[in-house]
């Protein structure tokens, strides 16, 4: 049959459009016409993998992207090209390589794309990135975005996640177990979730809002860095390869490192460091505290650590230093002008190694309101301490007034307990505590006066060696204020001058009559002790009259109504180690219901100072009231 031209010319025209249908849906559809333009007019493909573009993507040259170019495409790099969106890129269903940093994506959403490995889109302003089934994503990178939603699902690859510069609040780690490196500075980060991470290596956490960081039981990590936190709180335990760890410019109390025995590296300044304890970490090379509030350092490593840094730790009161650290020590602390600081390797003994920590000041005041800015410390300040189970212990404060309580995890009720309570009020009255998990609770106590009180007390110590025949010796006086008002007066001691003569004072005698000399005094605060030694020679037993050993001699010593009565037995030679009560060797009807006296002395037989002593002293309970110490 023959066709005629007018049916031809139709049919013409419907196998062009046929075809030209087929060729449309063969390329893929790009909705940013930059993304499409880079592709097809820039040497966007890495044919050799040395992280450089070789040719575009457009091997046809028909300025489009087949579905079968796609496939091709291997490694793929866009770097700066001002792509907005990236969309039709999972069409590239082989891409291994994708890197597209530089550009102005707002948002990154990247599903099915199993070859891929390397994800680098940092430096763009992305707000939300959801990178789901990718299972063989590698290295991720995402740096300097605006990222605040991360959704990352079935990446079961995933070794290297850098999310630094963006504004993440939470993460969950937990289902990335092959994870090596975690690098999430610079976020707001207040959240994070990990897992079994047995080959987590590097975290890095530094200028984010995390408050408390509890790490355990990764086997591989190596270096830790959190600073510029809120973190009150660090426990690191069963980390055997931490060497590194800087936590500076957070709110840290206490740092305690014992249970990461191997690290060589701290680094943790400008926090609120009360104790830190490193004792065992025998592969310390440096540690740097400048500007704490440290008052112990146990460092007890068994060597000389290269860099120790301690400036503006003024407080520091207690070091706790191997035998061959000791002097080292002492010189660094003269170095970092800090003075008075005890060190010594006894450090099983020291009230501090412990798990919870309860320390603050006694102060005193006229009111609770001047107990910030116009106080003194309270010196010997006796604290009463019951647990849950009524068992009560004492404690007492040093002579700065500062205390450290080391407690068990538990609830505790701590208490000031001073003499003539009636007269002075104390804020607070009662501290009740719970702590656990290395603890550190920081709590002045302010005391007031309530009602009119005065008592002054006088004692007399006497000094080693004792007194002995022809022989100088010397006696301590001692009085304080334990009334809450300012007191001025005159205090008197007197001995008898047919056996003693008077010899000098470190204070000089406002008067010296015949056998007394009294000292003025003013402004005697309340809780304020003062002191004058005196020296004086005794008798021989060829002047008259004989002074020899066993003789007793008394010297009395008052203030205000207040005598001390000092009973003072000559000796010939003298057993440094003793207890002797003060008031004299045997107890009289009239003193039960007051206070005694008892000098402990001890030496060293030993041929080198002893830099380590411990003074155990049993109380008779059934004569005594321990709680009166």
């Amino acid at each position: 049959m023959k066709i005629s031209g007018k049916i031809k010319i139709v049919f013409s025209i419907i196998v062009v459009v046929w075809a030209s249908y087929v060729g449309n849906s063969q390329n893929i559809n790009f909705p940013d016409p930059i993304f499409k333009l880079k592709l097809t007019t820039t040497n966007c493909v890495d044919l050799d993998g040395d992280a450089g573009g070789d040719v575009d993507a457009d091997s046809d040259d028909d300025g489009e992207i087949s579905f079968s170019e796609a496939a091709e495409i291997k490694r793929l790099i866009l770097e700066n090209q001002y792509i907005s969106s990236v969309e039709g890129v999972e069409f590239f269903t082989n891409l291994e390589y994708l890197w597209i940093p530089f550009n102005q994506l707002n948002s990154l959403q990247i599903s099915s794309l199993e070859k891929l490995e390397v994800l680098s889109c940092q430096h763009n302003q992305i707000r939300t990135l959801e990178l789901i089934s990718l299972p063989k994503l590698k290295y991720l990178y995402c740096t300097h975005n605006r990222i605040s939603i991360i959704k990352l699902e079935d990446l079961p690859e995933l070794e290297w996640l850098d999310c630094s510069n963006n504004e993440i609040t939470e993460v969950d780690l937990s289902t990335f177990s092959e994870l090596v490196t975690f690098d999430c500075n610079f976020n707001n980060l207040n959240r994070l979730t990990l897992g079994p991470h047995i080959h987590l290596e590097l975290l890095y956490l530094d200028f984010n809002q995390i408050d408390s960081l509890y790490l355990s039981n990764l086997p591989k990590l190596n270096h830790l860095t959190c600073s510029g936190n809120n973190l009150s709180y660090i426990y690191l335990e069963n980390l055997p390869n931490l060497d590194l760890l800087i936590s500076d410019n957070n709110d840290l109390v206490s740092l305690d490192l014992e249970k990461v025995p191997n690290i060589k590296w701290v680094y943790s300044s400008f926090n609120k460091l009360d104790v830190v304890r490193a004792n065992g970490c025998s592969d310390l090379v440096e540690m740097i505290l400048i500007e704490n509030d440290l008052k112990y350092l146990f460092l007890n490593t068994g060597h000389l650590l290269q860099g120790l840094d301690l400036t503006l730790n003024p407080n520091l009161t207690y070091v706790c230093a191997g035998e061959n650290q000791i002097n080292r020590m002492l010189d660094i602390l003269v170095i970092y002008d800090i003075f008075g600081c005890e060190v010594n390797s006894y450090c099983t003994f020291s009230s501090v190694d412990q798990t919870n920590l309860v320390s603050g000041s006694g102060l005193y005041a006229e009111s609770t309101g001047d107990c910030e800015s116009n106080s003194i410390p309270v010196p010997y300040l006796k604290f009463s301490v019951e647990d849950s189970f009524t068992v009560k212990k004492y404690f007492i404060s040093n002579k700065n007034g500062s205390y450290s309580i080391p407690l068990s995890s538990g609830k505790w009720r701590i208490e000031p307990a001073i003499e003539q309570i009636q007269s002075f009020e104390i804020t607070p009255s009662l501290l009740e505590v719970t702590v656990m998990d290395l603890d550190t609770i920081f709590q002045n106590f302010c005391i007031t006066p309530q009602n009119p009180f005065r008592q002054t007390d006088i004692t007399i110590i006497p000094l080693t060696p004792p007194a002995r025949p022809g022989f100088d010796t010397k006696y301590k006086i001692i009085w304080e204020n334990k009334g809450n008002l300012l007191e001025n007066g005159t205090i008197h001691f007197t001995y008898d001058e047919n056996i003693f003569d008077y010899v000098s004072a470190d204070l000089i005698p406002d008067a010296i009559n015949s056998g007394k000399l009294s000292w003025d005094y003013t402004d005697l605060l309340p809780f304020e002790k003062r002191e004058i030694i005196v020296t004086l020679n005794l008798n021989s037993p060829m002047e008259n009259p004989p002074v020899n050993a066993g003789d007793i001699t008394y010297l009395y010593a008052n203030i205000l109504d207040n005598v001390f009565r000092l009973e003072n037995v000559i000796v010939g030679s003298y057993d440094p180690n003793d207890k002797t009560c003060l008031q004299g060797q045997y107890f009289h009807p009239d003193s039960v219901g007051k206070f005694v006296d008892f000098l402990i002395r001890f030496e060293n037989t030993g041929n080198f100072a002893a830099e380590n002593v411990v003074v155990k002293d049993i109380i008779d309970t059934s004569s005594f009231d321990v709680s009166s110490f």
